[in-house]
């Protein structure tokens, strides 16, 4: 199902298991597993490992080849077989996210960590591998059945924005404001608390207030970003403004009036009963509409529970897929999918977009310039639109600040966006 939607195959599907049925087929038709059957008419033989016969979540030992001048996973004798690879079990282990039901240690925001990854140890994070290996498979059929009917597939550029803090210094309210205040005296942060009095005091302008510059930026392109909001009670790690400030309300309103609005569920949300639910229905009253969009505030996606969450509180769409640590694709799919879930065997209806850089994992983690974070995600852009895919971007409102260690950040996300839609 994966490479029907990811190359738009046209035709009806059938499975079958009848040798005979299958044999005196005169129409399309491709064997997996078994020995190649003989037919008076070509078709393309796939040879299968025993991976999509299981049931569950097994340990398993890979096997790394190449093809093509592309790596692979799970190598096969070629044999009369089309692919020296099970190309069915590798995107199925690589888009299920299999090795993350696998025993593993978290960091410490109890997330996979991305260079624990068979993509990153193998050196093929930044490439969209499932996409890949898919119109390899795409060039098999067509030169074996010259009608076989793909629709094209057509880059996007999907950009999204988390909102964690909506502002860095307004409607903090008394006791954060002074608090905070103290904080920078003590560690001689002047010009933050210059900053701070001036935007209070003086109505300047918040350096978090980047709304007006994020429509400027897009106003010209198609589709508008995405934004999710942060509308958790206060904690160590959710920092936003309170939910119940009108001003922020408002906020919310008016970016949701011409932009999609999704829930951004907090630190705790798939630890405590109930708080994903409390902080979806905040912004379903705030915006007046059913919310179906959600991502996991410090990306803390657990997989299968955190998605099976989501569905409980009718998400249909999710925007968590990606890591912290390295930009690149984490289900090495650079399409939008239904999430598998392994344990239950079943496709579900939760769509997953996948997102491929992140602007605090390129200045914090990696600690790129923005010149050199600009170089690779160019080199992102380009993988993905040789393939047809997706290029999701994830933002904050903060990253186009140039306040603090954002400064340089507007310019790269101009010319990232450029380059994009280019």
């Amino acid at each position: 199902m994966i490479f029907r939607q990811i190359l738009g195959y046209t035709h009806p599907l059938r499975f079958t298991t009848d040798k005979v049925l299958f044999i005196n087929d005169t129409d399309i038709k491709l064997q997996y597993g078994g020995e190649k059957h003989r037919s008076n008419t070509p078709f393309p033989y796939l040879r299968a490992t025993p991976l999509l016969w299981q049931k569950g979540v097994q340990q398993l030992d890979i096997s790394i080849g190449t093809y093509e001048n592309c790596l692979t996973l799970f190598e096969v004798e070629q044999k009369n077989a089309e692919l020296p690879f099970d190309v069915a079990a590798a995107c199925f282990f690589l888009a299920t996210r299999y090795e993350e039901y696998w025993p593993h240690k978290p960091d410490e925001h109890g997330r996979y960590r991305a260079e624990d990854s068979t993509a990153f140890k193998h050196h093929f994070l930044q490439k969209p591998m499932v996409n890949i290996w898919a119109n390899q498979l795409k060039k098999i059929v067509c030169g074996i059945f010259p009608h076989a009917s793909f629709t094209e597939q057509q880059y996007w550029f999907l950009p999204t924005f988390d909102i964690d803090s909506a502002y860095a210094f307004r409607l903090k309210g008394t006791r954060r404001t002074l608090l905070a205040s103290a904080s920078d005296l003590l560690n001689k942060r002047q010009n933050n608390n210059l900053q701070r009095w001036q935007t209070l005091l003086w109505d300047g302008n918040d350096p978090f207030d980047t709304y007006e510059l994020i429509e400027q930026i897009h106003e010209s392109y198609s589709p508008k970003p995405i934004f999710f909001w942060l509308l958790a009670n206060y904690s160590k790690f959710d920092k936003n403004i309170n939910y119940l400030n009108k001003d922020f309300q408002e906020l919310i309103r008016r970016i949701a009036h011409q932009h999609i609005s999704g829930i951004h569920p907090s630190y705790f949300s798939s630890e405590r009963t109930n708080v994903l639910k409390e902080e979806k229905k905040r912004l379903e009253e705030i915006v007046n509409q059913t919310i179906i969009h959600s991502r996991q505030h410090y990306l803390r996606l657990q997989i299968p529970e955190t998605y099976r969450q989501l569905m409980a509180e009718g998400i249909q769409a999710d925007f968590t897929m990606g890591y912290s640590s390295q930009i690149g694709f984490r289900a090495s799919l650079c399409t939008p999918f239904l999430w598998y879930d392994i344990e239950n065997e079943r496709i579900t209806p939760l769509k997953i977009y996948p997102f491929a850089v992140m602007d605090v994992t390129m200045q914090q983690y990696m600690q790129l310039s923005p010149a050199e974070a600009l170089t690779q995600t160019k080199a992102i852009i380009q993988e993905v639109k040789a393939v047809g895919g997706m290029f999701c971007s994830l933002f904050h409102n903060e990253s186009l600040s140039e306040y603090g260690v954002w400064r340089g950040w507007v310019k790269f996300y101009k010319d990232m966006v450029a380059a994009a839609v280019s």
